[in-house]
C-alpha cells in the first residue's frame, strides 16, 4: 500500500555570500531546515513511509541533495531535489518503537527521536538546525 503523505514547508532566508556569513557559527555557511515525516499505514501496520525534505535557509531555500539521512540506522535515499524518501513494507516501524532521525550534512549531525504512535501523531524538534525543523511520527 502506498502512503500518500505530503510534507509542506516554507523556509525564508536571505542569499549570503561567504563574506556576508558572519552571523552563522557553522563554517560551511549551511543552515538546514529539516521537515521529516515517518508515517505508518494499515491496521495492523502494513507500511511505513519516510519523507525528509531539506533546504538551506542561508541560501534562499536551496535544496540540500548531498546529506546522509538515516532512520533507525537505515539510510534513506535521495529521490528528488532535497527530498529523501523510502517506503518500508518488509519490516515497518511498529507502534511503541523509538524512531531515531540522524542527518549528516556539511560535517554536522542533526538528530531527533520520538516514539511511534499507534494512532495520531507526535511532533518533536530536530536539534541544531533552523528553527521550525521537525520530526513527525504517527499513523495515517
Amino acid at each position: 500500500m502506498m502512503i500518500a503523505s505530503v510534507l509542506m514547508f516554507m523556509a525564508a532566508g536571505c542569499s549570503r555570500d561567504n563574506d556576508d556569513d558572519n552571523n552563522n557559527d557553522n563554517s560551511t555557511g549551511i543552515e538546514p531546515f529539516i521537515n521529516a515525516g515517518v508515517l505508518n499505514s494499515g491496521n495492523p501496520v502494513e507500511a511505513t513511509g519516510i519523507n525528509v525534505a531539506m533546504v538551506d535557509v542561508n541560501h534562499q531555500g536551496a535544496a540540500i541533495t548531498n546529506a546522509i539521512v538515516k532512520i533507525n540506522g537505515r539510510e534513506i535515499p535521495h529521490s528528488n531535489t532535497g527530498m529523501y524518501q523510502l517506503i518500508i513494507t518488509d519490516n515497518p516501524i511498529l507502534p511503541g518503537t523509538t524512531v531515531n532521525l540522524e542527518v549528516q550534512c556539511a560535517g554536522e549531525t542533526y538528530t531527533a527521536s520520538a516514539v511511534m504512535t499507534e494512532s495520531g501523531s507526535t511532533e518533536v524538534p530536530v536539534s541544531g538546525c533552523a528553527s521550525g525543523s521537525k520530526l513527525i511520527v504517527g499513523h495515517n
